[in-house]
């Protein structure tokens, strides 16, 4: 009879920085629970060196993207989205509660009332990423006129959706967490560029601008964006909410904005597709560096992380 010990496979994105992390990780977990076996992989690797005994045993897969082929004969699979539908994720949040602005997809036929949606309404490409064409309108402007071209690759299928403004201070802001299977590794407050921006003294402030340019970007993820790390606990209990309605992925990256006057939370999105991790990636290295700031010591990353893991071996593998 085979022994009962399980594996933990880590499979990691194409950020080598990443795959370091993870070896660290292996380390510790290896340390903490000797009972289970880990090792790392590259996404792309086909025939990972295991014997047969130990792809025999009972296995837990946690990959930060989708996996095209299986590496195992046996084990759950944790793993990131194979796709990047916003309206899949809103449907799916808001079936489980988790609040998200008002949206709708922007079809010739749709019209909307500004007393239902407000004066102004974003307007973004469903399948968008790195905020790419996210642009703000005025409510009663057509919004299926055909648009110019998306410089990202993954932003540009799925048509479009429209989104009610969640208004959050004169610059546009947002908080980030990155949880792995809901626990936190990274609370950070993105804050757009103060630079060749007008600040908007309202939620109705947006003057002529609209008009002349047929929408006003305001992403707050931009190069010279502000960024700080921030301890908020109402939206890190709704980031955890939200992970909860994707057992299935490991590492999400949710964003969500506080509207100043109201107070309301919102989830934006879940940023599900696995590679989130920004802790040792150039951006995240660069940011830390202009910001003075420490990713890995916020939430003890590195140790939380194997401690999840553990548990999560414990739990899932088969």
């Amino acid at each position: 009879m085979l022994p009962a010990v399980p594996n933990l496979v880590l499979i990691s994105s194409v950020s080598r920085e990443t795959r370091f992390d993870l070896e660290e990780v292996a380390r510790r977990v290896e340390a903490g629970a000797p009972d289970i076996r880990t090792w790392v992989h590259k996404p792309r690797k086909r025939r990972p060196r295991v014997s047969l005994t130990a792809a025999l045993r009972p296995t837990l897969v946690v990959s930060q993207v989708h996996i095209t082929h299986r590496h195992f004969l046996r084990g759950h699979i944790t793993q990131g989205w194979d796709g990047d539908s916003k309206a899949q994720q809103y449907e799916r949040l808001e079936a489980a509660s988790v609040p998200v602005p008002r949206w709708a997809r922007v079809t010739p036929e749709l019209v909307l009332d500004p007393a239902e949606w407000g004066e102004y309404v974003v307007v973004k490409p469903d399948a968008g990423r790195m905020g790419a064409d996210v642009k703000i309108k005025r409510t009663g402007r057509r919004l299926d006129r055909p648009q110019q071209p998306i410089k990202s690759s993954r932003a540009g299928g799925g048509g479009r959706l429209v989104q009610r403004f969640v208004y959050t201070g004169r610059y546009p802001v947002h908080i980030r967490v990155i949880t792995l299977f809901g626990v936190p590794l990274l609370c950070m407050r993105y804050e757009g560029a103060h630079e060749g921006y007008r600040p908007l003294a309202s939620r109705d402030a947006f003057g002529r601008g609209l008009e002349e340019t047929g929408g006003i970007n305001i992403t707050s993820n931009r190069r010279q964006s502000l960024y700080s790390l921030v301890h908020d606990d109402e939206l890190i209990d709704l980031a955890r909410r939200a992970h909860a309605v994707f057992p299935e992925v490991p590492y999400m990256a949710i964003d969500l904005v506080r509207d100043v006057d109201t107070g309301e939370a919102f989830v934006l999105e879940g940023n599900p597709t696995g590679e989130v991790l920004m802790h040792s990636t150039e951006i995240g290295r660069a940011i830390q560096k202009d910001f003075d700031l420490d990713f890995y010591a916020q939430f003890d990353a590195l140790q939380t992380m194997a401690d999840v893991l553990i548990e999560k071996t414990r739990a899932l593998a088969r």
